[in-house]
């Protein structure tokens, strides 16, 4: 969960600051490095509410690293993230849970029924859950047995239909922040692409930025940061022996 991503690096303090609403996503010289390159080189940007950013690159190029550290796990080594001009590790952690929220294909249903786990999102009425179980699997039979009678793991659900129903979950508080890392892994392309639609038309007040490899998902983004792209004068290669005590040394190309 985003309340355990962020543990010990985002703790509740007096001195932390509380935001009602994240109208402003702040990215200040951001770099990120995988395998020995900086596959994101000093990137710039700010995007408001409203904006749908697509985050695209292949398999092992950093696309989960740059999402996580837009939560701060772990905290960027190059570069700044801000909310609303603030410095996300000043940001006190009642506002990760109650305005981010973040998906990644390792999350899970905890065990139990699957009442007990939309009420661990904060979902309580019975037809509000079986109205998004019939949106996420709409050839199921379903009635309000179906929330009690057995453990979440043993339902006949396909692992598509446990992404959506959990990404579902996710955005029932109605965060302002919608961060998703690959999140149609377990869902045809169509399917997958109908899916994020859905969510950004349900969600007009929120910033989304979803990672993914599919190409096609760009189409319904506002902007597009692409990691490892073409344009290889923005990258920089790790000269890995010149390696030193005082830090790396890089080489533009």
């Amino acid at each position: 969960s985003l309340m355990k991503l962020t543990q010990g690096v985002i703790l509740p303090a007096q001195n932390l600051i509380k935001l009602e609403r994240i109208k402003e996503l702040t990215l200040e010289n951001v770099t990120i490095e995988s395998h020995g390159r900086a596959t994101l080189s000093q990137y710039n940007a700010t995007f408001s509410t409203g904006s749908i950013v697509i985050v695209q690159g292949q398999v092992g190029m950093g696309k989960s690293s740059f999402v996580r550290s837009l939560i701060a796990q772990p905290p960027l080594m190059y570069g700044y993230i801000r909310y609303n001009q603030v410095n996300i590790t000043n940001i006190d952690a009642l506002t990760f849970q109650r305005e981010v929220a973040y998906y990644e294909p390792s999350l899970s249903f905890f065990k139990g029924t699957l009442r007990f786990n939309f009420n661990l999102y904060g979902v309580y009425e019975s037809e509000r859950m079986i109205f998004i179980i019939k949106k996420c699997c709409p050839n199921m039979s379903i009635d309000a047995n179906f929330l009690d009678d057995v453990d979440v793991d043993e339902l006949k659900l396909s692992a598509g239909e446990k992404q959506k129903i959990i990404i579902y979950m996710m955005l029932e508080k109605k965060p302002s922040l919608i961060i998703l890392d690959d999140p149609t892994s377990f869902i045809s392309e169509n399917e997958g692409i109908n899916f994020l639609r859905e969510l950004v038309s349900e969600h007009k007040d929120s910033i989304f930025v979803i990672a993914t490899h599919n190409s096609d998902v760009s189409n319904i983004g506002t902007e597009v940061i692409n990691i490892a792209g073409e344009d290889l004068s923005k990258r920089i290669f790790i000269q890995t022996n010149k390696l030193s005590m005082n830090g790396i040394m890089r080489k533009k190309i």
